[in-house]
């Protein structure tokens, strides 16, 4: 999204919580980025959290209070020179952003919490005074600017830090707790060459252990690197986009049905099985069994038909099993990007960056290619049939239903005389008046049809 022109200012709370926002871009007539003296915890872009990218225009002097707190997708941020205010806790819970660059100019105020819990592991700052907060302390490199002259107790918290750039030959002012105690005694300090004598003399540059001299004329990294973080976002939101399918309630809930539809139409065949056998074994007509064997039979095929019939949707396991396929690709696709994010932290030419930038980009476009459209062509199928799906699993419903009655309707047509104990030639049969009838076993089901007593067991003749 690019906002107009001709906005000034954008207000608190004119993009909170819009979680579909993935880019936006400030122009050059923005002078702020959310009011002063913010009484809410909603700034202008609070709660964005599918921002992934910001470009900030070089006319924003303030950022206030909450402005991208919680932005979960925003990996790195570039404040223009122009900034010189960042309001409290503006970054606040941007748990991927990694990368700070602060560019060159003449000072910079942090409010407190600007940057709390956010994984920040490296930050340039390029501002001739720079006073603030504590920064987090998951910092790992930092690069102080030429035209640096006063830094205030920013990194005291910090004790994670490996590297420290000044690249300016005149060390700038600092005080005891610019830096922690860890940082002095474990980091390295990399200066320009010929000015070690200075920093040794300063009261606290000379606390570093590790001091180093570099030629600062070295290649400038900044923009290639924050080229590098954008092609490693974009390789992320391929992953995400494999993700999103792969972790959906949609496929979830098709999976279901699909499993549930498969399991009651094997109950249902077993049930027939057993009906099938029921009537043979029975002692009804051989008319009646033909009856009911066809009946059974028609519903057998007609349940074969939905297991057997792709277009039913009822075993679109390949939709499925497409993107089970594609699930251990895509871990390793992660575990790469990883890699990938490790080595754009740790380069430091450009010509190494561009390579890192050339391998991202190619191994995002085949993991594309290959898995993620197939992916996302059958994930899209899977959701078109769902009700297809569901109407399967009604009709299996019905069926299951018709099995139930013709069940009760065997069970009433079975002559319950078959269950009773007949050894003697000759039974003794009472009906329900007390009539005593003494009949040859054979002749039990001419009886007419009625409640009766057998060999002492109460039998009910339909």
């Amino acid at each position: 999204m690019t906002i107009p022109n001709s906005v000034t200012t954008i207000d608190n709370g004119a993009f909170a919580e819009c979680s579909g926002l993935t880019e936006v871009t400030i122009p050059n007539s923005v002078t702020t980025i959310g009011k002063r003296q913010n009484i809410s915890t909603q700034g202008a872009f609070y709660g964005c959290s599918g921002l992934r990218e910001v470009t900030i225009g070089n006319s924003v002097t303030y950022i206030g209070d909450y402005a991208f707190y919680g932005c979960n997708g925003l990996i790195e941020i570039t404040i223009p020179n122009s900034v010189t205010e960042i309001g409290s806790a503006a970054f606040k819970n941007c748990d991927k952003l990694t990368s700070v660059t602060l560019k060159d100019g003449d000072y910079i105020d942090f409010h407190k919490n600007a940057f709390e819990k956010c994984p920040i592991e490296y930050l340039y700052l390029g501002r001739k005074s720079i006073y603030g907060s504590n920064l987090c302390n998951t910092l790992k490199q930092i690069k102080i600017g030429r035209e640096v002259e006063k830094i205030g107790a920013l990194f005291g918290i910090c004790n994670q830090i490996t590297e420290v750039y000044s690249f300016n030959s005149i060390p700038p002012e600092i005080v005891i707790d610019t830096f922690s105690g860890e940082t002095y005694q474990n980091s390295t300090l990399y200066i320009p060459k010929g000015s070690k004598t200075l920093y040794w003399l300063h009261p606290y540059w000379e606390k570093f252990v590790h001091i180093e001299e570099i030629d600062v004329e070295e290649e400038d990294i900044s923009e290639k690197k924050a080229t590098a973080l954008k092609a490693y976002q974009d390789g992320m939101s391929v992953y995400d986009r494999f993700n999103n399918c792969y972790q959906s309630e949609e496929r979830t809930d098709y999976i279901r049905a699909v499993e549930d539809n498969s399991h009651v139409a094997h109950v249902i065949l077993d049930d027939i099985g057993n009906l099938l056998k029921k009537v043979s074994e029975s002692s009804m007509s051989d008319e009646e069994k033909a009856s009911y064997i066809k009946t059974l039979y028609e519903i057998e095929k007609e349940i074969n038909t939905l297991l057997e019939n792709n277009e039913s949707g009822l075993l679109y396991w390949s939709y499925i099993e497409d993107a089970d396929l594609g699930k251990g690709p895509f871990d390793a696709y992660y575990e790469r990007l990883g890699q990938y994010k490790e080595q754009i932290d740790k380069t430091k030419t450009n010509d190494e960056l561009n390579t890192i930038i050339a391998e991202i980009e190619t191994d995002a476009a085949n993991m594309e290619s290959r898995y993620l459209n197939g992916v996302e062509d059958y994930f899209n199928k899977m959701v078109e049939h769902f009700q297809i799906v569901t109407w399967v699993g009604e009709e299996l419903s019905k069926y299951k239903l018709q099995l139930y009655d013709l069940d009760k309707d065997i069970q009433t047509t079975i002559t319950d005389v078959d269950n009773v104990l007949i050894s003697d030639s000759i039974v003794n049969v009472v009906n329900l008046k007390g009539e005593k009838i003494s009949i040859k076993s054979s002749q039990i089901k001419s009886l007419p049809k009625g409640i009766y007593i057998i060999n002492g067991k109460k039998v009910l003749i339909r």
